[in-house]
């Protein structure tokens, strides 16, 4: 267990690392500092024999949040609010990113809510089909009984936890009806702050998503997405082509959250901004793949990312290894070993995240 710190008199808990080594060093009002959100649990998280419901494959699925998964999102936002750092300061968000799907869109709007975002009025979100959760091909509908007895349990291990082994891929049939929707629509959408008006970019026609090779690869086939000349700006070129993905594996959501990472949020980080981003748990997986050394190819599947638990880490320049030229300065905690700290409440802890039928049937594990 973390030890439990009070700050300025809130009724929060904030559960911290045993280590704090950069507090110790550098003040974080400097540093870059990112906060990770998965969305709060959604109707197809539940699994509740009284009311017929069984966890599912999500995916791409436009699943709401459940009303558990409203409370959460309320206490995560509540959680930020209250948060202190170490000169006393709250949380100064700069900007904000989501993915396309309505849990993650839920979740960050009530985190704003809460943090009081809204009546500032000053924040830009990026909505962004690259921050959807992975897609489980023709698994997704599915329960993990259902996928465990129709291919059995060895394969389906194979399918979620594999490296570059995705599932088999969805029907075309459904793919078009998907296809038509805007959650499955390859746009990133930037909310302009000083209007209700929602800038669209829909990624162009000459961009080649296996000129990724190597993930992890910083250097080289990577679209320019942004303004060079102003990161910040919702200037995006038109150089990518990109498709609704049929099926993917842990390396294909690696890949795609490649550009809105080394674009959109890095040169952020750099500036000392602090960006919210509310996503899933694979795409906070593969942010975090690129984002901590300390998350492999083959430790990536075993990082457990709880329901609307934020997790807070900092960044300055001078990187090398790191996306963006970013270096990850946040604290190791103890208990995952990742490098940042998660933000724990009383009333995080109360709405947490699964059932004990639930925690049987994988449902904090399937997204």
């Amino acid at each position: 267990m973390l030890p439990i710190l009070f700050r300025n008199g809130s009724k929060h808990k904030i559960f911290l690392n045993h280590s704090s080594s950069h507090n110790k060093k550098r003040s974080t009002s400097t540093l870059g500092r990112l906060i990770l959100v998965r969305h709060g649990q959604s109707v197809w998280n539940v699994t509740d024999p009284s009311q017929n419901l069984v966890s599912r494959f999500t995916g791409w699925t436009n699943v709401d949040l459940s009303k558990r998964g409203v409370l959460q999102a309320h206490a995560a936002g509540r959680a930020l609010r209250d948060y202190r750092d170490e000169t006393g300061e709250p949380l100064r968000v700069d900007s904000a990113f989501c993915s396309l799907l309505v849990r993650a869109e839920r979740t960050l709007d009530i985190m704003a809510t809460e943090m009081r975002l809204k009546e500032a009025n000053s924040v830009p979100v990026t909505y962004s089909w690259r921050l959807n959760e992975r897609h489980y091909g023709n698994l997704v509908g599915r329960s993990k009984v259902e996928a465990e007895q129709e291919f059995g349990v060895e394969q389906l291990s194979r399918w979620r936890n594999g490296w570059d082994t995705a599932p088999p891929a969805m029907d075309e049939r459904t793919m078009e009806d998907w296809k038509r929707s805007r959650h499955c629509m390859t746009v990133t959408q930037v909310k302009d702050p000083a209007s209700t008006r929602l800038i669209t970019m829909r990624e162009g026609l000459n961009y080649i998503n296996s000129s990724f090779s190597e993930p992890r690869d910083r250097r080289g086939g990577e679209p320019n997405i942004f303004d060079e000349a102003n990161p910040t700006s919702t200037n995006w070129l038109n150089v990518m082509t990109a498709r609704m993905p049929a099926t993917e594996s842990l390396k294909d959501s690696c890949i795609r959250v490649l550009p809105i990472l080394r674009y959109g949020l890095a040169p952020r980080l750099l500036k000392g901004e602090t960006v919210l981003l509310s996503a899933h748990a694979n795409t906070i997986r593969s942010l975090l793949y690129h984002l901590d050394p300390r998350v492999t190819e083959d430790g990536m599947k075993g990082v457990k990312i709880p329901s609307a638990a934020p997790f807070i880490t900092y960044f300055e320049g001078g990187g090398e290894d790191l996306i963006g030229g970013l270096r990850n300065v946040g604290d190791v905690d103890v208990e995952t070993g990742l490098m940042g700290t998660w933000l724990q409440s009383e009333e995080i802890a109360a709405h947490s995240f699964c059932t004990l039928v639930g925690e049987s049937a994988g449902e904090g594990e399937i997204a």
